[in-house]
């Protein structure tokens, strides 16, 4: 890819409309507090090295490390990208060869009415898929920070006081994902993959695993997928070679927002213990982490989030009329 000019298929008038959006002044306008110095550095980057910056439509991307706001897996990035308008968005930048269909299904996600009117789940713009040879680009609304980082840079205290706002926004962006035609399983809900906004309120993002159900009750069975350590007992198959072997319910996704409301309110913990005894805990449905858990009702209300049994947990819509919340 010609970085800083223009991709393969653009030729001619287009090259020359390029260069003209290139060479126009850098403005900024956009209320990231997090980002503000990356933006400064990106501008003045990019007047020195113009040659190095990429368009996609509007958007202007440096595709360098200091640009660089989170890494997935199969090499899949996320960068900073500023628009001519002068607000910002990120761009997730995948490699063909490992991510095409992640992208797809994601995209897919996107676009379904459960995705798009929620005000709890991340902003997707568009997917450009034809650009060149090696990526596909995603492009979604920027956020401040993931939940993971928020959690590291903030002292216990505080954290106390957002634990419910963090239940209220997952729980209610598990609501729009699980209802209508088509429900939505997110599959892979844990600290990474929620985004505190500029206003600082908490959304879902990262459906490259999600699956649509086919009818409101029906459970998708399929191998393993998510993280080791953030999925629920019955989506979890030691073997990983049975295609039907493992189940995926809404009450899983519920019990991964009680696992993220844990690490929320013990600054980083997980429910079922150290890392050593925590998958052997989970399977056996032995939340020992509660013990720390000083709030009758924080308590009360994760310890129902993460029965053992599916059936044994509430709906999203049901968490929400708990009375911690």
């Amino acid at each position: 890819m010609d970085q800083g000019k223009c991709f393969p298929k653009e030729e001619g008038k287009q090259h020359l409309e390029v260069q003209e959006l290139l060479r126009q002044p850098w403005k900024c306008f956009d209320k990231s507090l997090i980002h503000k110095e990356k933006f400064k550095k990106m501008e003045e980057y990019g007047r020195k090295h113009p040659e190095k910056v990429t368009l996609l439509n509007e958007l202007r991307v440096i595709f360098m490390k200091e640009f660089l706001l989170g890494k997935g897996s199969d090499g899949t990035r996320v960068y900073l990208a500023l628009g001519n308008n002068g607000y910002g968005k990120a761009v997730k930048r995948i490699p063909k060869d490992s991510g095409n269909d992640f992208a797809n299904r994601e995209k897919e996600i996107f676009n379904e009415l459960n995705a798009k009117r929620s005000n709890y789940v991340v902003n997707f713009w568009d997917l450009k898929e034809n650009l060149d040879e090696e990526y596909l680009y995603m492009i979604l609304d920027l956020c401040e920070e993931s939940l993971e980082s928020y959690v590291k840079s903030s002292s216990w205290q505080d954290l106390q006081k957002v634990v419910p706002k963090v239940l209220i926004q997952i729980l209610n962006g598990l609501v729009h994902l699980h209802s209508g035609e088509l429900p939505i399983l997110h599959r892979d809900l844990r600290p990474s993959n929620v985004l505190r906004d500029v206003q600082g309120n908490f959304l879902i993002a990262d459906f490259g695993i999600s699956h649509m159900l086919s009818d409101e009750t029906s459970t998708h069975r399929s191998i393993q997928r998510g993280a080791k350590y953030w999925i629920a007992p019955e989506s979890y198959d030691a073997s990983d070679e049975s295609i039907d072997k493992v189940r995926y319910k809404k009450e899983s996704d519920v019990m991964n927002a009680g696992m993220v409301a844990y690490y929320v309110a013990t600054k980083g913990k997980h429910p079922f213990g150290p890392e050593a005894y925590r998958l052997q805990n989970m399977l056996e449905g032995k939340p020992v982490g509660l013990e720390e858990i000083k709030d009758v009702q924080l308590k009360d209300f994760l310890s129902w989030m993460l029965q053992r049994q599916p059936g044994n947990r509430p709906s999203a819509d049901k968490a929400l009329k708990h009375p911690y919340l």
